[in-house]
């Protein structure tokens, strides 16, 4: 008669990750970006000429109305920010 053999099976598949150890690998993020969106708009309002609805958007990805939007919150917190008109030039700037 033959005889059955009995595999031996390790109690831990070999090669394959648990994630318990993929959570303890995976680096945790920061809560925010280096630099936010709010921080680009106030750099671009605070140079001497300002910038345009048409440069904050490009530079925001933003639309127009989110960009307006974004300037009031800015004067809604406080800043100061004005809108100048010169050689049919309209463009935004913080205030001095």
């Amino acid at each position: 008669m033959s005889e059955t053999t009995q595999i031996e099976r390790p109690s831990q598949r070999s090669g394959r990750t648990s994630r318990k150890d993929i959570r303890k690998r995976t680096p945790t993020l920061s809560a925010k970006p280096a630099t936010t969106k709010k921080a680009k708009l106030e750099a671009l309002l605070a140079r001497a000429r300002g910038a345009t609805l048409a440069q904050l958007q490009k530079e925001l990805c933003w639309q127009p109305h989110t960009v307006r939007a974004a300037i009031s919150g800015l004067r809604k917190a406080g800043h100061s920010v004005e809108l100048e008109e010169k050689n049919g030039r309209k463009a935004y700037r913080l205030a001095a």
